[in-house]
Order: structure tokens, then C-alpha cells, then sequence
């Protein structure tokens, strides 16, 4: 590859310093990946979502799902519908973080015969399509990319953001069930009997505290869960990413005055259909198995850069 105004060995010490220096990504068994953060800002935040939601998964069951249920006051179908939920959460979450968003190979060059409007890196210098973005924390280009998420520790792009909106609302929704759990356990359940809480042990002497934490957990990660469920769709419905609404934000507020605009551009991009967005996003497959965080995601369109297939 020739790039105009840089000689040809400068060009590959480019290059070779770009793969020296890229990803920050630690490749895992089962090709399974996991975000390598410098700045500590993404062990910090995954590791408050981890401690948040196995809290919930933990602390409240034995306190009182458990002894409710023994006591006849929680019916089985709630206690089996609030384990599926954590089930749910806790797998969308370990395949948010560890999954691959569409992360481009440094050695790619396009040799599709499409006419696509390719767009050139200036960091790992290599050509890629269209919505793509160089990820400054994952050390590589990103397809389609959404945003950096430091809550997973991951890049949020085309081929995990399904399970990314699968993780927010199934974390919503798991928060506002425990929400709920918690405040019939101050105001409508029975105090728990002897013969089922010893009360002498330290977490159920404590107990009241305990919830107190808990209440407090649960509201924070439901207002980050239900931010972005409701962020994620609206970009889905218009087939757009997070960046690209930071990016046309930005060039409003610095250029719309001084040209006369007076808003963004509205209207769903790519010429898509609403529901045509969510089925690329979700991979195609039957509109109720969506919700399903163990399914695999079919892989549309194809990108082919030299030998290698991305999408199959």
C-alpha cells in the first residue's frame, strides 16, 4: 500500500509500529477475548456491575427468597422467574465482556469488487468500511462501533451489540424485580420465623442493613441498565450509533448556529426499515428468540479482506 507523500519504507515502519504497539485486547480459549485497560477504569467499572449483580444474586435469595418461599409467602414461579432473570443477566454479561464487537485485522486490505465507501485509519492504518471507528482503549478498528462501554470493558460494535442490549435489559429488568422483592420485604411479607432464621448469625442479624445496601445497588444499576435500553433501541430504531450522534451533536453545536440549522438530521439512515435495523442488529432468526442470550448470532452482510472471511 502506497500512502501519497510518505516514501515506501516509512510507510511499512508505520505500519509495523501500528502492530506493534496494537490491541490491548488478551485473546481467551474458546476465541474469547478480554479488554486489557491501562487506565483501570474498565476493571473498576465491570467490577461494580459484577459485585452489583452478584449481589442481588446472592445476598437477596438467602435473606429473603429463600425463607419467604419456606414460609409459603413467595409462590415457586417467582422464585424460578427471578433466577432465570439473574441466569440470563449474568450470561449476557460474560459475553459482552469477552466477545469480539467486530474487532478488524490489522493486516486486512479490502479485496471486495463492491463499491464501498471505505474510509482509511490514521492510527492502525488500515482500510475498513463504512461506520467504522478506531477504538483508542482496545487498540484497533471497531465495525460499526457503537461506543467503548466501561461497564464491560469492551467496545459495543456490530457483531456484540444484540447481547449488549440483551445484558441492559435483562440487568433492568432484574433490578426492578429485586426493587420489588426488597419492598415487600419491608412492608408486606411477615417477619421471618425463628425455625427458618437464626437470627444470632451475623447476616440476619444485620439483615436490615443488608437491604438497605441492596435497595441502593439495585436503583443505581436499574437507572444505568434503563439509560441504556432505551438509548440502544431508539439508535436501533434509527439505524445509527452512539458516535454518530456524539459526532453530529458536536458538529451542530459548532457549526448549526453559524449555518442557520437548527436541529440534526433526522430520519432513519441506510434507507432500512425500522424493523429491518433490528433484525440486522439481532442476526436474523425467529423475532422470538431474540431474548435468548445463549443463542449464536447470524452474521450478515460478508467483508472480505484477502483471504480472510469476516461474517460468515
Amino acid at each position: 500500500m502506497h500512502m501519497p507523500g510518505y516514501p515506501t519504507n516509512q510507510v511499512s515502519t508505520f505500519l509495523l509500529e501500528a502492530q506493534k504497539t496494537v490491541p490491548n485486547v488478551r485473546k481467551l480459549p474458546c476465541g474469547l477475548s478480554f479488554v486489557k485497560d491501562p487506565e483501570l477504569t474498565g476493571y473498576m467499572c465491570l467490577g461494580f456491575i459484577v459485585f452489583g449483580l452478584s449481589y442481588g444474586a446472592l445476598i437477596l435469595p438467602h435473606l429473603v427468597i429463600f425463607p419467604m418461599h419456606q414460609q409459603g409467602q413467595m409462590n415457586t414461579l417467582v422464585v424460578i422467574g427471578y433466577f432465570a432473570v439473574v441466569l440470563c443477566t449474568f450470561v449476557s454479561l460474560f459475553r459482552s465482556a469477552t466477545s469480539d464487537p467486530g474487532r478488524i485485522p490489522l493486516d486486512a486490505r479490502p479485496t471486495s469488487a463492491e463499491n464501498i465507501n471505505w474510509t482509511h485509519c490514521q492510527k492502525c492504518f488500515i482500510q475498513r468500511p463504512v461506520k467504522s471507528h478506531h477504538c483508542r482503549r482496545c487498540g484497533q478498528c471497531i465495525r460499526q462501533m457503537d461506543h467503548h462501554c466501561p461497564w464491560i470493558n469492551n467496545c459495543v460494535g456490530e457483531d456484540n451489540k444484540w447481547i449488549f442490549v440483551l445484558l441492559v435489559f435483562y440487568g433492568a429488568v432484574m433490578s426492578f424485580y429485586a426493587l420489588v422483592i426488597i419492598i415487600c420485604h419491608f412492608y408486606i411479607f411477615d417477619p421471618c420465623r425463628e425455625d427458618i432464621c437464626d437470627l444470632d448469625t451475623f447476616m440476619f442479624a444485620y439483615s436490615r442493613w443488608f437491604m438497605y445496601v441492596g435497595f441502593v445497588l439495585d436503583v443505581v444499576l436499574l437507572l444505568i441498565c434503563l439509560s441504556q435500553v432505551i438509548t440502544q433501541v431508539a439508535n436501533i430504531y434509527w439505524n445509527r450509533t452512539t458516535l454518530q450522534q456524539i459526532i453530529e451533536s458536536a458538529t451542530y453545536y459548532q457549526h448549526g448556529f453559524q449555518d442557520g440549522d437548527h436541529g440534526h438530521s433526522h430520519g432513519r439512515q441506510g434507507g432500512m426499515s425500522a424493523y429491518e435495523s433490528f433484525h440486522q442488529v439481532w442476526g436474523g432468526g425467529w423475532v422470538c428468540c431474540w431474548l435468548n442470550p445463549f443463542r449464536k448470532r447470524r452474521s450478515s452482510p460478508q467483508y472480505v479482506y484477502n483471504d480472510k472471511l469476516l461474517h460468515v
